[in-house]
């Protein structure tokens, strides 16, 4: 397991990096390569702040509304990055969530573009 230094949604992490492998596998140059460039994009995860928003809002069972979310640490908190094992670079960050805490949520990129957001299980 690595660690790394990335902004998320505007904030500093140092965060653990899961790779998908099975015993005695090695990491792929795919899997390195999806790290390398989520890490040097800083600005992927700002694009994809308001879907996150807009996810929270659909989830909760208040009439929280997007526009009352401004701190968007009260409600997701990224735990780890998890890097499936596929031909495309894919990036989940795996996330606690306030509303589904048995589940969280799993923010993915692809090819440095938000692709979807859901339970862990969209991913794992």
């Amino acid at each position: 397991m690595n660690k790394v230094k990335i902004s998320i949604w505007g904030r500093e992490f140092d965060i653990d990096v899961r790779y998908s492998c099975y015993p005695g596998e090695e990491i792929t140059q795919t899997q390195k390569e999806a790290v390398n460039e989520f890490c040097a994009s800083n600005d992927i995860t700002v694009d994809s702040i308001n879907k996150v928003k807009d996810y929270i809002a659909n989830a909760s069972d208040s009439n929280l509304k997007v526009i009352d979310i401004e701190n968007i640490f009260k409600y997701v908190m990224p735990k780890y990055l998890y890097v499936p094992r596929t031909d495309k670079r894919v990036i989940a960050v795996m996330c606690n969530f306030k509303f589904d805490t048995e589940n969280g949520i799993a923010v993915v990129y692809k090819n440095e573009r938000f692709e979807e957001i859901g339970e862990q299980d969209i991913v794992l």
